[in-house]
């Protein structure tokens, strides 16, 4: 999937309204201003793909399958004809410093995470599978896609910190119902979010119940390089040791750098040291409104330097700042994060979906190099039309069934005209349409 990003200033991302809540976390938020951190237009842009972990990367050989709110969005935003923005931002232990890469500013995020739910209506039809929430799974792997700037010499070695926890003591992750603007544009209680809980007293870490977290560190050396220049970001793959999740339960993660080398107060990192960047999908729609799913968990989270310092005057310490807090431009953003889930998939990938009166197949065979069937059931007399795009948007294949009966029907696909990759196949009835996705191979 190619994607234009956008490195912002380390000053650059922070906009000048906020949606505030207590630290008690109560149910009202309410807008509040807060003092601009810098100039929102100092960017730079690189055009490279963005990079989902092969089915292979994991850590070891149990089936599942790769779950990542940051495609799904991405490809609904590209299916109902929406654009997305794309970001990278410095991710640094302390503002203190100056990181300078279009301009000079304090980096002012210093950890980033976000929350799973396997269960989402999103990521099924997406991705293709099939969900019992009522059986516990495993997180087998993370992984991230990163920018890495060496400034250094080989003999310094940066760490990278991943942390995994659940709900399973239900105050580890606080789940509330959207309030603000998305409420005008979405509806009462069309979405969720989850807020991470942070400790703000100094250790720069999530905070949960005793046993509750699970810390990977990852040294980062001169093999795992990614300058921006390259336009190539890397990705790192993470053992999280088949982290176990009670079931109907959330997972959620969370990432920090921690430079190997000592620095001053005030110093540029960036010309004389080594940095990371993180990255983001930002999916619009309209007023920056992508089109979201009821109860999906379906965007990320940061925590600032306010409430790192515990000097927050939004009302936000204690907590990760949910991205939609940014309700202008840059809200409902997804990181790049992906999560190996093994253990609770209904006869793999090769389930239907369906609504009220739609069922559509998992195409056969999948992947597919030659041709490939798919299969759909409908209750009533009508329209039917399939299309094929790939994961920029573009119309690649369509086919027209016309009026057609009650029952099962199906379209058989010529696909070896298709480059190598992965599609979406779009259903279309007279009153319904479902997406699923399709792989070619050679």
């Amino acid at each position: 999937m190619k994607k234009i990003y956008t490195l912002l200033s380390a000053a650059a991302l922070y906009v000048s309204v906020l949606v505030g809540m207590t630290a008690q976390v109560s149910a009202q938020f309410q807008l509040i201003p807060e003092a601009s951190q810098g100039s929102l237009h100092s960017t730079l842009t690189h055009r490279f793909a963005c990079n989902r972990p092969a089915d292979n990367a994991r850590t070891s050989s149990v089936s599942g399958n790769w779950l990542d709110y940051w495609f799904v969005e991405d490809s609904i935003a590209v299916i109902n004809g929406y654009s997305s923005s794309n970001y990278s931002e410095y991710l640094f232990p302390d503002s203190s410093v100056l990181a300078c890469n279009v301009t000079c500013g304090n980096p002012w995020i210093h950890l980033i995470g976000n929350v799973l739910d396997p269960n989402s209506a999103d990521m099924q039809n997406i991705l293709g599978y099939s969900w019992n929430n009522t059986n516990p799974y495993s997180v087998d792997s993370l992984a991230i896609n990163f920018f890495y700037e060496r400034q250094s010499g080989a003999d310094v070695v940066d760490t990278l910190i991943a942390y995994l926890w659940d709900n399973a003591v239900a105050s580890d992750i606080h789940v509330k119902a959207y309030f603000g603007p998305a409420v005008a544009h979405y509806g009462v209680d069309t979405l969720k979010m989850a807020l991470m809980p942070y400790d703000s007293t100094g250790t720069n870490m999530p905070n949960t119940s005793p046993g509750a977290l699970q810390t990977f560190k990852i040294l980062l050396t001169v093999s795992d390089t990614a300058s921006i220049s390259s336009n190539n970001p890397n990705i790192k793959v993470i053992n999280t040791n088949n982290f176990s999740v009670p079931a109907g339960k959330l997972v959620a993660s969370a990432f920090a750098f921690k430079p190997g080398y000592s620095y001053s107060n005030g110093e540029t990192i960036t010309s004389t040291e080594n940095d990371f960047a993180f990255l983001s999908v930002a999916p619009n729609g309209a007023g920056f409104y992508p089109p979201y799913s009821k109860g999906d968990f379906n965007l990320s989270s940061v925590v600032t330097n306010g409430p790192r310092y515990n000097i927050d005057r939004n009302g936000w310490d204690g907590f990760f700042i949910p991205t939609y807090a940014w309700a202008l431009g840059f809200g409902f953003q997804e990181h790049l994060i992906d999560y190996y889930v093994t253990g609770t998939f209904d006869a793999g990938i090769n389930e239907s979906i369906s609504t009220e009166g739609v069922k559509l197949y998992q195409n056969q065979p999948n992947p597919a190099n030659r041709t490939t069937l798919i299969k759909y059931d409908t209750k009533t007399v009508g329209a039917a039309s399939l299309e094929v795009t790939d994961l920029t948007g573009r119309i690649v294949m369509g086919m027209n069934q016309g009026n057609q009966p009650a029952g099962t029907h199906s379209f058989n696909l010529d696909v070896s005209g298709l480059s190598q990759g992965m599609y979406l196949y779009t259903l279309r009835t007279t009153s319904e349409s479902l997406t699923r996705r399709m792989i070619i191979s050679e």
